[in-house]
């Protein structure tokens, strides 16, 4: 299971009970240089790669299991919010994107808030159920 902490620009990662629904082995996943953005939302496809939006970074940061960066997609817009691999067989990447204007922006342009959708190379993953703590 993996929890982005926006204000702390780090990427967590955690153990995950589905018999219980307890979280544990918290440990830093990746962190992002506040100057290039700040991660958002995330998803995870079936290769174990971590997809990670980055707001006002005009990208989605692609992360190995093991939390080595391995590849940045450039996206047309300022701040990507989150990302979500689904459709029929799970290979669409959807990516919601902050429709605010932004200092330093183009007023025309007409892309911020709309929703990016591209093809991914490899399914991402069924949703999962999560238990609630009591």
């Amino acid at each position: 299971m993996y929890f982005a902490e926006t204000h702390l620009g780090t990427v967590w990662a955690y153990d995950y009970d589905l018999e219980t629904g307890a979280p544990s082995n918290r440990r830093a996943f990746a962190q992002v240089d506040r100057g290039i953005g700040v991660q958002d939302g995330l998803t995870v496809d079936s290769a174990g790669r971590v997809l990670v939006a980055i707001w006002r970074g005009r990208r989605i940061n692609v992360y190995a299991a093991d939390g080595t960066l391995v590849r940045v997609l450039e996206i047309p817009v300022p701040s990507a919010t989150s990302c979500c691999l689904g459709g029929p067989d799970l290979r669409t990447l959807y990516i919601t994107t902050d429709g605010r204007r932004l200092s330093g922006e183009a007023p025309d342009d007409p892309l911020p808030g709309c929703m990016l959708q591209l093809e991914w190379d490899v399914p991402g993953l069924p949703a999962a159920r999560m238990r609630p703590l009591h």
